[in-house]
């Protein structure tokens, strides 16, 4: 697949995506429609997708910290967010949806912990 398959893809699933509120905090992959989810999940399925829909690949773009999510303040109502740094493509997030050079929200931190998370559930089978 080549780099704008992968952006076609994202572009799409952006278009479909709906924002809905976790009664708990959850980490989904959003394989399928309809694709409704908060932040995380969002960000977790464009990792994905960016990955070539492939669970290993998506582990290895963590680990060697191509894909990273950062925990931050949305610049609309100053919220608690979590958004996506691809390498080569920049940021990315449900209110912005679109790659872009700068990052449009308050960064606090990466989440260094979730690559190993990950790669933990995904040894355990829980993808």
């Amino acid at each position: 697949m080549h780099d704008d398959d992968y952006s076609y893809e994202v572009t799409m699933f952006s278009a479909m995506f709906k924002w809905t509120k976790d009664k708990f905090p959850s980490w989904r992959l959003l394989t399928k429609a309809p694709y409704e989810g908060d932040c995380e999940d969002y960000a977790l399925t464009v990792a994905w997708l960016v990955a070539g829909r492939s669970k290993l690949r998506l582990i290895w773009h963590f680990l060697t910290w191509q894909s990273v999510f950062w925990f931050g303040l949305s610049r609309e109502g100053r919220q608690m967010h979590t958004f996506l740094w691809n390498h080569g493509r920049g940021w990315i997030d449900n209110i912005f949806p679109r790659w872009s050079s700068a990052c449009r929200h308050t960064r606090i931190m990466p989440f260094n912990i979730i690559p190993y998370v990950l790669a933990a559930c995904a040894l355990y089978g829980a993808f």
